[in-house]
This record gives C-alpha cells, structure tokens and sequence, in this order.
C-alpha cells in the first residue's frame, strides 16, 4: 500500500423544518443582496441560478417566520432587495458558526496529515 495522506473537509446545512439550505450558499447569496441589492447578481456571485436563489429566499423568509429579504420589484432599471435587521443577525451567526467550523476543521488535521502506510 503506497503512503496516503488525506484532510478533514465538510460543509454544513441549516435545518429549519423539514427545509434544509447549504451554509455556504446562505452565507453567499445574504452577503452579495447585502453588497449588491440584487438577488439575480447575488445568485451570479454565489454561482447558483436566479431562480434557485429566489426559491430559497422565499423559503427561507416563510420559514424563519420574518423575513430576512424584502425584494422589491423594479420597473425599467430592476427592482432591489434588503437584507433586513433580522437578516443581518442571521447572517452574522452563520458566519461566525462557519468560521468556527472551518477553525475546527484546520486545527484538527496535523502538521504532517493523517497518513497511513502499509
């Protein structure tokens, strides 16, 4: 058996009912409408489709029972959307939730990797 080195790697999902999300999609389409007042541009930043970041804002808005984005729709020039207070909040704590985990992950391979050898 040839020597075989390997890291820890994981990604994490937010339960809310029978609902799930991926952390790090959550983390990117809240932070690009904050940066960009724009879904559609969000969901390019994030690399998802519009109409898969419109569906999971929805969701996520009927699910935490406030909502988290108000879009707006827009004439001409498109609409905006807000990463309202509450939003805000949820996104600082998974942030803060997947800092910790990525944290996690790195203090926990060592130096060396884990290596196994015949």
């Amino acid at each position: 058996m040839k020597n075989s080195f390997f890291n820890l790697s994981g990604e994490i999902k937010v339960e809310l009912g029978d609902e799930s999300f991926r952390m790090d999609m959550l983390i990117g389409l809240l932070s690009g409408i904050r940066k960009t007042g724009s879904i559609a541009e969000a969901a390019k930043e994030t690399g998802i489709s519009y109409s898969f970041a419109w569906r999971n804002i929805f969701r996520l808005n009927c699910r935490m029972g406030t909502p988290i984005v108000v879009p707006q729709r827009g004439g001409k020039g498109g609409g905006i959307s807000i990463v309202t207070e509450d939003g805000e909040k949820l996104l600082k704590q998974l942030e803060s939730i997947s800092n910790n985990f990525n944290r996690f992950l790195k203090n926990n391979v060592p130096e060396e990797h884990l290596r196994l050898s015949s």
